[in-house]
C-alpha cells in the first residue's frame, strides 16, 4: 500500500490520479479493518483462555469469577460469525458451567 501511495503521489493531478488515490484509500481502510478484527479476535481469545488453568480447558483459574466470564463473553460477542467465535463461545459456556458448579460446591 505504501508503494502504491508513493506511485500515486508522483502522478500529475487529474481524474486518473483521483481514481487511483480512491483505490489506495480503500486498500488502507480494508487493511485497518482487518488489523482491528485480528486484534479483537486475539483479545477475545486471550480473555477466554485466561479463564482456565491450561489448554485442556477443564479447570478454571482460582481468580476466575462471573465478571471475568462476562468480560470474556462480551469480547466474543464482538467477533464475526465463524469457527473461532463458535469455539470461544463454547469455552465461555464451559466456563459458565464450571463456575456454577464451583459456586454450588
Amino acid at each position: 500500500i505504501d508503494e502504491a501511495q508513493a506511485a500515486v503521489n508522483k502522478l500529475p493531478a487529474g481524474a486518473e490520479k483521483d481514481r487511483l488515490q480512491d483505490l489506495v484509500n480503500k486498500a488502507k481502510d480494508l487493511l485497518k479493518k482487518k488489523e482491528e478484527a485480528e486484534k479483537e479476535q486475539a483479545d477475545a481469545k486471550k480473555k477466554v483462555e485466561d479463564l482456565f488453568t491450561d489448554n485442556k480447558f477443564d479447570t478454571l483459574k482460582g481468580s476466575t469469577n462471573q465478571a471475568a466470564v462476562d468480560e470474556a463473553e462480551a469480547a466474543v460477542n464482538k467477533l464475526p460469525a465463524g469457527a473461532e467465535k463458535d469455539r470461544l463461545q463454547d469455552l465461555v459456556n464451559k466456563a459458565k458451567d464450571l463456575l456454577k458448579k464451583k459456586e454450588e460446591a
